[in-house]
């Protein structure tokens, strides 16, 4: 498993605390909506979906 760790006022780290979420896409929604910054507006393209087709990375078919 992988480490997340914050960076304080001098320079050194800690290691954060794990956390389980009840309801992920609850908290994530509500860290979003507290954390603007966070969502990458710059990189989001405008005109994306306009004509309503989607690109498909992947086609999966059901084998039944």
């Amino acid at each position: 498993m992988s480490r997340v760790y914050k960076l304080n006022p001098d320079g050194t780290t800690t290691r954060m605390k794990r956390k389980h979420s009840l309801n992920e896409e609850r908290d994530l929604q509500c860290i979003l909506e507290q954390n603007l910054d966070l969502i990458p507006g710059d990189q989001i393209d405008p005109l994306y979906g306009v004509d309503r087709r989607w690109p498909v990375d992947q086609f999966r078919l059901d084998e039944r």
